[in-house]
């Protein structure tokens, strides 16, 4: 097995010219007493803050860090309640977390007994809660509008994954939604997934329509 993963990761590395992040930038996380640490999906909340998803006290954990001071507020799967936070597509590193623009809320999906929940993280007034979703699979990635009004997220219904939007008001109003509440933006067989709002308000999202040269 340790041959495989040799041989694998050394080709991907090979082909993509790939090295260590250390080499082009500073590091701001670290490993404690010589226990590897993984951390993934970094959001900046502001000028000094930043929320990662994290091993650091106990999977899964969302960290929420001064780094100035490095005071750090964890988010534990004991607070949280949450059994799971989906992070990858196999091995490539997803953006699972996001923030409002307004830096206030932290978002993201989280899996309690194989059900999927919005989850919300007040920062201003720290408290979270968890939305459970009716209706559908699976959900995906999930960020916020310019003026933080509305939600853009991919979300799998019958095996197939499609772009949905929601107003976020509705969200902090339930503790349990259906997805008969959501606006469909894409409805077809191919996969439709990481939506992301444009500055003008459009939604970009990576999608198999067209070939690799679309």
């Amino acid at each position: 097995f340790i041959e495989y993963l040799n041989f694998y990761f050394s080709d991907q590395i090979s082909q993509k010219k790939l090295t260590e992040a250390s080499n082009y930038a500073d590091k701001l996380t670290d490993d404690i007493d010589d226990l590897p640490i993984f951390n993934t999906s970094p959001v900046i909340i502001d000028r000094t803050h930043i929320a990662y998803i994290s091993t650091l006290k106990e999977y899964p954990s969302v960290v929420i860090e001064d780094n100035k001071t490095r005071s750090k507020k964890i988010l534990t799967r004991a607070y949280t309640g949450l059994d799971y936070i989906p992070y990858s597509k196999f091995t490539t590193p997803v953006r699972s977390l996001n923030v409002s623009n307004n830096s206030r809320y932290l978002i993201f999906v989280g899996k309690k007994s194989h059900r999927d929940y919005f989850c919300i993280y007040d920062i201003k007034n720290d408290s979270f809660k968890k939305i459970l979703v009716d209706g559908v699979d699976e959900l995906g990635r999930v960020s916020f509008s310019q003026d933080d009004k509305k939600l853009v997220f991919s979300a799998m219904r019958d095996g197939v994954y499609d772009i949905y939007e929601l107003d976020f008001e509705l969200l902090l109003k339930n503790e349990r939604i259906d997805y008969r509440m959501f606006r469909e933006i894409t409805s077809d067989d191919d996969y439709d997934d990481f939506p992301q709002y444009l500055s003008d308000g459009r939604i970009a999202f990576i999608c198999e329509r067209g070939n690799f040269d679309d």
